[in-house]
């Protein structure tokens, strides 16, 4: 995380360091505001770097537009971060669908036990999400486990268990497991 006031000779020395992107997030206070977003994007669109957006899309109105316009990759984290009770036909996750299938955005499959309705794995009601994301565009999809699982109540989730819930989404398809879990991230990251 960075803020707009980051000096290029700190941001060019991370990047020499692996560093390819800034996680803005927008839901647990961490000071960015929404306004910060493109000129965030503005700085580091030199170094070919991408906005990692912790955004609950339920309170993004104008996603759709504000993604189209910025000048660098965009990863929508949580899968939009979305409670699942909010439904398939929310305005919020259909303009993430739209920038999903239009190319301009790359989601994150993890965090399900972030947006599910249930209190224990497994949390069913994330499948038709994310799968309706997967038949989207299954080239600009990413997974994580979101390790170290920060601000949650318990239980635990188990990494093991999250990992199989991908297999499950994708119907246990080798060729989809590999392009969300090597070939995608390799492309957006650059290795």
């Amino acid at each position: 995380m960075i803020d707009t006031n980051s000096d290029m000779e700190s941001l060019w020395e991370m990047h020499r360091l692996g560093v390819r992107g800034v996680r803005v997030n927008l839901i647990f206070k961490s000071g960015v505001e929404v306004s910060d977003v493109a000129a965030l994007a503005k700085k580091v669109a030199p170094l070919g770097w991408h906005l990692q957006l912790l955004i609950d899309i339920t309170e993004f109105a104008d996603l759709y537009e504000t993604v189209t316009n910025l000048p660098v990759a965009v990863v929508i984290d949580h899968m939009g971060h979305m409670p699942t009770s909010c439904g398939l036909d929310h305005p919020g996750f259909k303009d993430m669908l739209r920038l999903l299938k239009e190319g301009r955005v790359w989601v994150k499959l993890s965090g399900a036990y972030r947006i599910t309705s249930s209190e224990d794995f497994p949390y069913d009601d994330v499948t038709p999400y994310a799968r309706a994301l997967i038949e989207a565009n299954p080239e600009r999809l990413l997974w994580a486990s979101d390790w170290p699982h920060p601000c949650i109540p318990v239980p635990m989730p188990n990494d093991a268990c999250l990992l199989e819930m991908l297999f499950d989404w994708v119907e246990n398809d080798d060729v989809l497991i590999k392009q969300i879990l090597v070939d995608n991230p390799a492309k957006l990251y650059g290795f």
